[in-house]
């Protein structure tokens, strides 16, 4: 079985290894597997082959299960490699979705990185729907355990459960089933909606809703749930939009967080794929998500802050309606949600 793991060094970093083995030998050690198998050096091997040396040394791990193996590859080369942070984020990422069910603490230990930032990338993933929401863990030494142990670990997630436990108890029986994030709740607990990646469930004001739906006479809303759909046919979260073929006037009104990078870029595609795209989304020039996806669509501004339906108050952040599609000519308008 192979174990290559990453590309291939470039003709330069190539000939720069076989120069130095040429010069002093090879220094690190080939590591195989207990039936032959090269889990580490590939690149020194094939050039001791073309240089005709044999006594190369090498290490030899035994009793390793495969899961094992590709963990201690990758921590050789996290260690070892100049990887960017983007490379670095690949590596993980790429752990996370062969071993999900492993807490962040053991994949960062067998990584040799910070537990924090495995949780980082476990979040970003489970948001965009690449890995399942674990609601059980094998933590360090093997055992079982319920997620939640893990998270509730530090000072600031104890605070924060508290002040959740005081005020709403009831978030409390989601974070322990796993439904959602500690931060998600307490994010709840305060009503800030633009970091509630987790609760879709924050409805489009009606009358920004059906003065779109007069324009463009929407089929599909892509991203809702029973109670608060816009269209005869939509998708709820079970439904995962972000893995559906989007067609005709598509409504969005995308979760907040994390995700909101995936359902914009999935956004963008489905337009170029001939959908008509209608966003409502956070007024966010600032973000790497709205230049790299909206800034070509037709973006209209809305003055003032939207309030949403059940809420008392008014969104902390500014809104905008982009409109994405074949047809659509980039430009600027805006409504004033304070006279509506």
């Amino acid at each position: 079985m192979g174990y290559q793991l990453f590309p291939d060094l470039t003709p330069e970093e190539y000939n720069e290894l076989k120069e130095d083995i040429i010069s002093r030998g090879v220094q690190i050690p080939i590591e195989l597997d207990d039936i032959g198998n090269v889990l580490d050096g590939h690149n020194r091997l094939k050039i001791c082959k073309e240089l005709g040396i044999s006594d190369y040394p090498t290490i030899t791990r035994f009793d390793l299960t495969e899961e094992e193996k590709k963990l201690h590859i990758r921590k050789l080369n996290l260690a070892r490699r100049h990887l960017s942070q983007d490379q670095k984020r690949k590596l993980i990422n790429q752990q996370l979705k062969e071993t999900p069910q492993l807490s962040d603490r053991r994949i960062a230990k067998g990584l040799g990185i910070d537990h924090k930032t495995v949780g980082t990338a476990r979040q970003d993933l489970e948001g965009c729907g690449e890995i399942p929401h674990i609601k059980e863990i094998i933590d360090t030494i093997g055992r079982k355990q319920p997620r939640h142990r893990s998270v509730y670990s530090t000072g600031a997630s104890q605070e924060k459960l508290k002040a959740i436990a005081d005020k709403k108890p009831e978030l409390i029986e989601k974070v322990d089933a796993g439904e959602i994030t500690i931060n998600a709740a307490f994010h709840l607990l305060r009503g800030d909606w633009y970091q509630m990646s987790e609760t879709p469930e924050w409805e489009t004001p009606q009358w920004l809703f059906d003065l779109l739906n007069d324009e463009f006479s929407f089929t599909l809303d892509v991203c809702a749930s029973e109670a608060n759909h816009k269209c005869e046919r939509y998708f709820s979260r079970q439904d995962n939009g972000l893995s559906q073929r989007w067609a005709g006037a598509c409504w969005v009104n995308p979760p907040y967080g994390r995700e909101i990078k995936a359902w914009m870029q999935k956004a963008k595609t489905e337009s170029e794929n001939g959908a008509t795209v209608v966003c409502l989304v956070p007024a966010r020039p600032d973000t790497e998500w709205w230049w790299e996806n909206c800034i070509q669509g037709e973006i209209r501004f809305i003055r003032g802050r939207l309030q949403w339906p059940g809420s008392n108050t008014a969104a902390p952040f500014p809104s905008a309606v982009v409109v994405m599609g074949k047809q659509i000519n980039a430009k600027v308008i805006w409504w004033d949600a304070q006279k509506r």
